[in-house]
């Protein structure tokens, strides 16, 4: 029997850098927003489960719509300049990755553990928990540049969630075994394709942005791109147990 485990609250995340970004305010009634884009965001971090394992279906259905919302501000004008939106992208796209990640595991689609160096290739990190962060409001180093570890914010999720398979049908035909490990493979892969095309495109943005920003930023970015490395080789890994 699975144990089901709380999980970290990743929705208090993704507002901390709202209020940093610019969209969420203390008196909404004040709210002046440049785009609604992050506001889609923290609803789909409203729909994380509180607690895990969680079936392979929800993953689907959340992968999706981190997907959808990512997409969305990565073709903002907006979020495509502010520093503070490329690294609320970056966050939620290794979300994303773990999600996928717990289900490749469900589904014994990879066996050992998926972050391993050897996976990643000798000198990436195992894991992103070093990307600088806005600074949680009321910390001692609350300020206009204040950073933190990713490790500060009970959002960052530093390993795969526990996931469960889910029953699968083809009309009247339950799929079992191998048959639905094959299922659950091609579902994944038109997944990591959608997630790989975001991340790419991030990756471009983070290219165009760094002469736009002030060195404490500039560093905030460098590490933003390293943990989006780290990302990639994670996401390469994956498609590379599916062929």
């Amino acid at each position: 029997m699975l144990t089901t485990v709380k999980t970290p609250n990743a929705v208090q995340n993704i507002e901390i850098l709202a209020r940093r970004y610019g969209d969420i305010q203390a008196n909404a009634a004040n709210i002046n927003t440049p785009c609604d884009c992050i506001h889609g965001m923290v609803q789909v971090m409203g729909k994380l489960p509180d607690h895990y394992p969680v079936s392979f279906d929800t993953i689907l259905s959340l992968g999706a719509d981190i997907t959808t919302q990512c997409a969305h501000m990565v073709a903002c004008e907006h979020c495509r300049t502010h520093w503070h939106a490329i690294i609320t992208l970056q966050c939620v796209l290794d979300l994303g990755l773990a999600l996928y990640e717990g289900a490749f595991s469900a589904y014994a689609l990879g066996e050992g553990d998926l972050r391993s160096p050897e996976r990643l290739g000798t000198g990436r990190r195992s894991r992103s928990s070093t990307l600088s962060l806005p600074r949680p409001p009321g910390s001692s180093s609350d300020g206009a540049d204040g950073l933190a570890s990713a490790d500060d914010f009970p959002g960052t999720m530093n390993g795969p969630p526990v996931c469960c398979t889910s029953p699968m049908t083809w009309g009247d035909i339950e799929i079992h075994e191998e048959d639905a490990q094959l299922l659950a493979g091609m579902l994944l892969r038109r997944r990591l394709a959608d997630l790989g095309a975001l991340i790419g495109e991030l990756k471009l943005i983070l290219e165009n942005v760094w002469h736009r920003n002030r060195p404490q930023q500039s560093f905030s970015l460098q590490e933003c791109e390293d943990s989006l490395m780290v990302s990639m080789d994670r996401l390469v890994t994956l498609v590379g147990l599916l062929r």
